[in-house]
């Protein structure tokens, strides 16, 4: 499983004596997939999972997404 950015970007500096373009990784994939996760179990399990099995719960989904997405590009 690959963590890749969620959002990579390059940038342009701007500066007049160094002008140059700046690469930006932007938040893990597997942050962002993550994030997402534990906003869908806030809202439907009603406080019922403590702090640390909400994240430890969030980051299993986004694990399992990131390996789905890796097969799913590999033809399975």
């Amino acid at each position: 499983m690959k963590n890749k950015p969620a959002f990579p970007r390059t940038q342009w500096t701007g500066h007049k004596s160094n002008d140059s373009y700046v690469n930006e990784e932007g938040m893990a994939l597997l942050d962002y997939f993550a994030a997402k996760a534990m906003q869908s179990l806030i809202i439907t399990w009603h406080g019922q999972l403590d702090l640390n099995e909400l994240s430890e719960t969030s980051f299993k989904i986004s694990s399992a997404m990131l390996n789905e997405r890796e097969k799913e590009k590999n033809g399975k």
